[in-house]
């Protein structure tokens, strides 16, 4: 999806729901179950976002929101199993010694995710405080990663791809796995989480407002699980023994077990 669909989209919604609604006001607000509909627009840690909620009871609201995240780069270092290793010849005769760098690594974060959840206000009518319960469905791929090695690709260059009782030495560490490098020096993998994930938050304002706008702060915490690295489809399994976890990169993926959430939105009363 592009972002600039996705924005010109709200816009006409906003357009739309502003040239109906103009004679919208507080004093023509009853209160019943799903006899009115709000939408709101904003952005924040799920990247831009648009939902629609009903007011079933003075004190409940059921929401739904679509989250759009665009690509966004972050850099990360990979290391070796081992910085130095030692090959015997090609020819037979004497050792090749290969000095193996880190390796610089690129993660793309791109998701397109899905909420549904339940405001509760616990102080009635009067009030725009809120606590919220839910899920989050959807952008399995937290971030995709890539890089790339000269010195690797010179080693398959060397010995013409045969080194196979040597690749276990090549092998990629980031977190606590090991990838795999393939022939030509690069290395991919994507770090995943739970397809749907519980959330809790609260925050202040309503989506269906008494007046015809309104604004929304809104922060709260999905529980993610342990994120798990895959390669080729397949997860890659953690290795306890490794211990080079020494990056902001590694650190995320060892540590992160919650997305946190926090956005600012902008409500309109539909009807």
């Amino acid at each position: 999806m592009n972002p600039r669909h996705f924005i010109t989209a709200v816009a006409l919604l906003l357009a739309t729901t502003a040239s109906a609604g103009d004679n919208r006001h507080a004093d023509d607000y009853e209160y019943g179950s799903f006899q009115h509909m709000g939408a709101e627009l904003g952005i924040g840690t799920q990247g831009f976002t648009l939902g629609l909620a009903t007011a079933i009871t003075p004190f409940f609201e059921l929401g739904a929101n679509v989250n759009y995240m665009p690509a966004i780069l972050i850099s990360g270092n990979m290391y070796f199993k081992n910085s130095i290793i030692t090959i015997p010849s090609p020819d037979g005769y004497g050792m090749n010694v290969y000095h193996l760098n880190k390796i610089k690594v690129e993660g793309n974060f791109h998701r397109l995710t899905f909420d549904a959840k339940l405001y509760l206000y616990p102080f009635g009518p009067g009030s725009t405080f809120f606590v919220a319960g839910g899920v989050s469905v959807g952008g399995e791929r937290l971030a995709k990663l890539k890089g790339h090695s000269d010195e690797v690709k010179q080693i398959y260059d060397d010995y013409s791809g045969h080194i196979e009782q040597y690749e276990d030495e090549i092998k990629a560490i980031v977190g606590k796995t090991a990838l795999n490098m393939a022939s030509n020096g690069d290395v991919e993998a994507e770090v995943r989480l739970k397809n749907v994930r519980p959330y809790v938050g609260l925050g202040f304002g309503r989506v269906v407002t008494r007046n015809y706008t309104g604004v929304r702060l809104e922060a709260g915490i999905q529980f993610c699980g342990k994120l798990k690295v895959y390669q080729d489809g397949n997860e890659v399994p953690y290795q306890d023994y490794l211990e080079r976890a020494d990056n902001g990169l590694a650190k995320l993926i060892d540590r992160m077990n919650f997305y946190p959430v926090l956005k600012l939105t902008i409500a309109c009363r539909l009807f």
